[in-house]
């Protein structure tokens, strides 16, 4: 009984009616499900902050547990050390190693003069860090540009004790314009994870935030001691109530994209009968447009897709109600234009394989008028396409140095590249289909044909 509507033609009906009651039904179905979730907020919340604490300090720990290996690394590998020559070249290259890993490394004497080091020490002296007081215990280490997560330790070189210190960087106090600065922010890192604010205090008198909108909890070290306290504002009711919403929406619209393409293979077979190259044409270009423009509407993939391609604030233009209003847009749009531009190519190129009646010479003209038309106008939104790129821009195209560009900048070149290809693609279908239709008396001298033609576009262009 089922499978007579899944067969044939009727089961692309079939499916697009079952995704257009699923879009209806997603539809009903979001009011009851906020509604459910607003009534059970207070519980949820108690849990979401829960798992919030518990995920970071999981995050705190790994961190923490890292730095402990890296130290007993360096401890095994100071050992091996005792028993060869070279010792002090060896310990400056294992070092160099650690700090490609992301650690920086001190070693001092029992003096508390610093003796071995990676790039960037955090001190020339033992007696600023109190070493004897956080002996085998992690902790937060200042200096004026980095705050550290660090790890102390004896090590016996020469039979003397030494003191080690290990550390990673947690955040940096500063920031660089310049593409081999690395910025490094474990309060930043926790916000973006977990869509809220973070702010951490990096020191053990710390005390919780009194505010009822924020949540705090202690950072402990690997003695279970309180070295720092991170608070976050709590999730907003509203903003989950949004970001269930945003769910609903990007179900819904996938469903539609879905349906406008079974649609698509439901009228491939109209479309398969159609004789006329340009009715033919035109259906492709049409189809091809609408997909474009329902992913415009649908915001997809900008809204769901979180990439600094989608970030306008690195070029949107007002073309087509903000069509191109990110790189990711602009170079969607112009892949969109390089297939109608491939299929007008294809179809013209069959075209002239084709025997045509001789087309008279007021045919041709009207022809040759409408062409050549079409031919300036598209080299005139061409040229403005290009204007839009360079001055609705903010990316710096020319000045920076990098052999290989940032992607941003990577895609808006690849995308006026593709846009160049379609505009010489057209203009090369535009003369085929003028020669195509040209009178045999008209065409018996190609060269001077090919001559007036070149004269006819100069004249066109400069009125």
């Amino acid at each position: 009984m089922i499978k007579k509507y899944f067969s044939g033609y009727k089961k692309f009906i079939s499916s697009i009616a079952i995704m257009i009651v699923a879009i209806v039904s997603l539809g009903i179905l979001e009011p009851l499900v906020v509604e459910y979730n607003s009534a059970k907020w207070e519980s949820d919340l108690t849990k979401k902050n829960s798992f919030i604490e518990n995920s970071v300090k999981e995050i705190f720990t790994s961190k923490e547990t890292a730095v402990i290996k890296t130290s007993n690394n360096i401890k095994k590998k100071l050992r091996s050390f005792n028993k060869e020559g070279n010792k002090n070249y060896k310990i400056f290259e294992y070092f160099r190693v650690i700090n490609n890993q992301g650690y920086s490394a001190e070693i001092y004497n029992s003096f508390g003069k610093l003796t071995a080091w990676t790039r960037g020490t955090i001190s020339d002296s033992i007696s600023n860090l109190s070493f004897n007081t956080f002996l085998e215990e992690t902790r937060f280490v200042h200096t004026p540009l980095i705050t550290y997560l660090s790890y102390s330790d004896t090590v016996i070189i020469n039979g003397d004790i030494n003191y080690l210190l290990v550390s990673l960087p947690l955040e940096k106090k500063y920031s660089l314009r310049n593409n081999y600065f690395e910025n490094i922010n474990l309060t930043e890192t926790l916000s973006s994870k977990f869509k809220t604010t973070f702010q951490i205090s990096y020191y053990s008198e710390a005390e919780h935030s009194l505010d009822g909108r924020r949540y705090s909890f202690n950072l402990l070290n690997n003695k279970n001691s309180k070295i720092g306290v991170a608070t976050f504002i709590k999730p907003s009711k509203i903003t989950e109530i949004n970001f269930l919403k945003e769910d609903f929406k990007a179900l819904q619209s996938l469903i539609l994209l879905i349906v406008f393409v079974v649609s698509g293979f439901g009228l491939y077979k109209y479309y398969v009968k159609i004789e006329n190259r340009i009715i033919k044409f035109l259906f492709e270009a049409i189809y091809i447009i609408l997909f474009r423009i329902l992913l415009f509407v649908l915001g997809v993939p900008s809204e769901f897709i979180p990439t600094e391609l989608a970030n306008s604030s690195f070029f949107s233009s007002a073309f087509g109600f903000g069509i191109v209003k990110s790189p990711l847009e602009f170079f969607i749009t112009i892949i969109s234009f390089l297939i109608i531009s491939l299929l007008a190519y294809k179809h013209t190129n069959d075209y002239l394989k084709s025997n045509n009646k001789e087309k008279s010479l007021g045919i041709f003209a009207l022809i040759t008028i409408v062409l050549t038309s079409a031919y300036l106008i598209s080299l005139r939104g061409f040229g403005a396409a290009l204007r839009s790129v360079i001055f609705d821009s903010t990316l710096r195209y020319f000045k920076e140095p990098d052999l290989i560009p940032a992607m941003p900048v990577a895609i808006m070149h690849i995308g006026v590249l593709l846009m160049g290809f379609c505009s010489i693609l057209f203009s090369i279908v535009y003369i085929l289909l003028i020669f195509k239709n040209a009178p045999s008396k008209i065409f018996k001298n190609k060269y001077i044909f090919a001559g007036s033609l070149f004269v006819l576009f100069q004249i066109a262009g400069f009125i």
